[in-house]
């Protein structure tokens, strides 16, 4: 059985909203998340972080080549802290 669920919010606002165990999901979903935007990369580093330690599928689509280069950068900066 396949459940989807949609949140349109941080994915550690929805952790500390439902207060739901880390294992209640398969994989992550982002759509055109704009992590690597200057002004949204402070706003998603505990998602972010949070999603590093689930070890689990994470796609991310992107509005452009040049948006998602600039995602793949943010990940690999984070994934060297």
């Amino acid at each position: 059985t396949l459940t989807m669920n949609y949140h349109c919010n941080l994915f550690h606002n929805v952790v500390e909203q439902q207060q739901q165990n880390d294992n209640d999901w398969d994989g992550f979903v982002l759509f055109n998340p704009g992590i690597g935007h200057e002004a949204l990369k402070e706003i998603w580093k505990p998602t972010l972080q949070i999603l590093a330690q689930q070890n689990k599928p994470t796609l991310l689509t992107a509005h452009s080549d040049f948006d998602a280069m600039r995602d793949l950068q943010t990940l690999q900066q984070q994934q060297n802290n």
